[in-house]
């Protein structure tokens, strides 16, 4: 059954939200990632498979409002192919998320891409040298120094 599961920080409780419909949310997954976009104020879901006789990955966005409780699908191109368990930043400067890496297709990516929340699109980076392939592993954003650790 799928859930939306919402932790309210201030009191430090988790509740579940009235159920939504099958067709307006994520199909159930794991090794999506999600951040909190402040400018927007929502929550944003990438990626992430489901394992049934093989994996099934996703490389889709999705928007929660938890003030309607409400999933949007955002309909993206030219983005990375379906993965999960991929490193995932959000840019507070820029309106970015930063998608490194991750395992799909059976083997780990070894590529990057940029989307830009504003303009809607996909851009690969290719910064040099690029960062050896992983999966599992975590990422922060340095806002000081504009750097990725």
């Amino acid at each position: 059954m799928k859930r939306t599961w919402v932790l309210l920080l201030l009191v430090l409780v988790l509740i579940t939200v009235p159920q939504i419909s099958a067709t307006d949310s994520p199909s159930p997954r794991m090794g999506s990632r999600m951040i909190y976009d402040p400018v927007d104020q929502r929550v944003l879901l990438f990626g992430g498979s489901m394992y049934d006789n093989g994996y099934t990955l996703y490389n889709d966005i999705w928007s929660y409002r938890y003030e309607t409780n409400t999933w949007t699908e955002i309909e993206t191109s030219g983005g990375p192919s379906g993965r999960f368990n991929t490193p995932f930043i959000y840019d507070s400067d820029t309106h970015r998320i930063i998608v490194f890496s991750g395992f799909g297709a059976n083997e780990r990516s070894a590529d990057m891409y940029s989307y830009d929340i504003e303009e809607n699109t996909w851009t690969r980076l290719q910064p040099s040298p690029m960062p050896f392939a992983r999966s599992d592993t975590s990422v922060v954003y340095d806002e000081k120094y504009d750097k990725i650790i």
